[in-house]
């Protein structure tokens, strides 16, 4: 039984690749289309090459790799451990490892890429000019490094997920009568629990892939996924799971609970709201091993190599880009001196001389400003980052179990107002009102 999976023409024999524009396979020397389904998988046990020495790798290198022969060409295929599917690197013919895609490796389901390689490419322009002060010579002068389709190895977990968490919080008001100002401070014991049930929560299996990179272009429409078929590998890269799924669940429990407690949290409506007590739980869940299409892509300039990530079904990416120093300065500075003149035409127009206070004020708070547009623009150029819930896995606002509110006391404070001899006072009266019943 031969060791890998080519999908070959009817008409000329060619190896034909899944063409992402008319979701069928295509041949790329004659053009013939056929469908997907008519493709076969060939399942098998992996049997690969005894590595030969004289291959172009170290001895450490070839304990972890793979040889395997092209059977359009004969070319050497070398893959490490967790490929499942590559080009050959001599006639470019699509291959799929058949071990690394049968038995537990199988992936349950596929979302077969929906964005071509042109498209990918149009999309990283459009992304990169959506984007202010990115450094103009990135944009002129940065040179495409690697494009590469890649179906990622995910788990996907549904679960139900409980809370249970106690606030300590505080209703205030203040009012002024006569001489005096008074605060009033209500203190609370509340108690929200509830339930949020998740599906689809993906989380990367592949120890190739970052997190962070892969959680940034998420979601995935998961209504288009369709049962694994080998032919929507051909012409792609593919990776088996490296990372098993007692590994990958903490990182779902993470952001399932921090949605938990986001969502009862939300149910609290005090002016200060303090946690106390919290217990998370999770009565049920369980996961499927699926590929979802990504396109990888990585330019190089001034010696850096910038990556970006593009969804291969949404088409949302990300990718950490260099800014643009000088002129994300020069506009703050900019702001500063407007705030400045501003303030100081203000004090002019009003006392016919410029006031150093007022012109003191406009700089600050021009400083402000402009601090404030260079954190935030800055920000914006680094669109690489984790996601802290799941808020995109659940359809419903959280199922109350528990909805408590019990008022424990309230304390009011006094502070003269008007007190000519201690020149403004002071608090001088502290009184706490507590209820013959705490229940509310």
């Amino acid at each position: 039984m031969s060791e890998t999976i080519e999908h070959k023409c009817s008409k000329c024999g060619a190896s034909i690749v899944f063409n992402p524009d008319s979701q069928t396979m295509i041949c790329p020397y004659c053009g013939t289309l056929s469908d997907v389904l008519d493709t076969i998988s060939n399942d098998g046990n992996l049997r690969s090459k005894k590595k030969r020495k004289n291959a172009n790798l170290t001895d450490e290198e070839l304990q972890y790799i793979s040889e395997y022969q092209c059977v359009s060409c004969g070319g050497e295929i070398y893959a490490d451990d967790t490929t499942s599917a590559t080009l050959c690197p001599y006639c470019g013919n699509a291959v799929i490892l058949r071990g690394r895609v049968s038995g537990m490796l199988r992936p349950k389901k596929i979302i077969p890429f929906q964005i071509s390689k042109e498209q990918a490419l149009e999309g990283l322009d459009r992304f990169i000019g959506s984007k202010h002060f990115v450094h103009k010579d990135f944009i002129d002068r940065r040179k495409l490094d690697e494009v590469k389709g890649l179906y990622v190895p995910f788990w996907i977990f549904d679960a139900k997920a409980s809370g249970d968490i106690t606030y300590d919080c505080v209703n205030q008001r203040v009012w002024t009568q006569g001489d005096y100002e008074y605060t009033e401070r209500k203190y609370y014991s509340v108690r929200r629990a509830g339930d949020l049930e998740f599906h689809d929560l993906p989380v990367t299996a592949s120890s190739k892939m970052s997190d962070d990179m892969m959680e940034s272009i998420e979601p995935y429409d998961v209504s288009m996924s369709t049962n694994f078929i080998t032919g929507y590998l051909s012409g792609y890269i593919a990776d088996r799971y490296d990372i098993e799924e007692e590994s990958a669940f903490p990182r779902a429990e993470k952001r399932m609970f921090r949605s938990v407690q986001s969502e009862l949290s939300a149910t609290v409506h005090y002016d200060e709201v303090r946690i106390s007590e919290k217990e998370m739980d999770m009565p049920w869940s369980r996961s499927r091993y699926v590929l979802y299409p990504v396109w990888m892509i990585s330019s190089v300039w001034k010696d850096q190599v910038f990556t970006f990530a593009m969804n291969g079904q949404t088409g949302k990416t990300t990718g950490n880009l260099p800014v643009s120093w000088s002129r994300l300065l020069s506009v703050s500075a900019l702001i500063i001196a407007f705030f400045t003149g501003l303030f100081a035409f203000i004090s002019y127009e009003n006392g016919g001389d410029i006031n150093t206070v007022m012109v003191t004020i406009g700089f600050i708070l021009g400083l402000a400003i402009g601090i404030f547009f260079v954190v935030w623009y800055r920000k914006q150029l680094k669109t690489v980052h984790y996601k802290e819930d799941a808020y995109d896995y659940y359809d419903y606002r959280i199922s109350l179990r528990i909805k408590r509110d019990q008022y424990l006391y309230k304390e009011v404070t006094s502070r003269r107002i008007n007190n000519n001899q201690n020149n403004g006072g002071g608090f001088n009266n502290r009184y706490r009102y507590v209820p013959n019943s705490v229940s509310h």
